[in-house]
């Protein structure tokens, strides 16, 4: 809309936004944290209900939340996301036992293999 507000000024509005239409065949990929399912692994997702099997529920509407629902939109219009889950230093991820003294002996994971293969 063009509009004189001072003599000689002319002031005109423009809008730059554009509405990307989303397209069933896209395919997204985000990047978060979860309260469950496999870490630092791409898991493909083709349902909602599929991502919140494996990745759990959004409970508290923290910022941290913010991919469930990034996750849940995108899957609305789309057929394909991939994931991957992340943690923070807080989480466990696996147990790690060392055993003997203080000398350097291989560290044994959970799943019984040794820090040296």
């Amino acid at each position: 809309m063009a509009g004189f507000r001072a003599p000689g000024v002319r002031f005109t509005e423009k809008d730059l936004s554009e509405v990307i239409t989303p397209s069933g065949t896209s395919v997204g990929a985000l990047v978060g944290p979860a309260y469950q399912g496999p870490t630092n692994q791409r898991i493909l997702n083709t349902t909602n209900k599929e991502f919140f099997q494996t990745f759990g529920t959004p409970t508290s509407g923290m910022s941290s939340e913010f991919g469930y629902y990034a996750a849940d939109e995108f899957l609305q219009q789309s057929g394909f996301m991939w994931f991957v889950r992340t943690t923070t230093s807080a989480d466990t991820v696996g147990t790690v036992e060392y055993t003997g003294t203080t000398s350097a002996t291989p560290a044994l994971y959970s799943d019984g293999s040794t820090a040296d293969g």
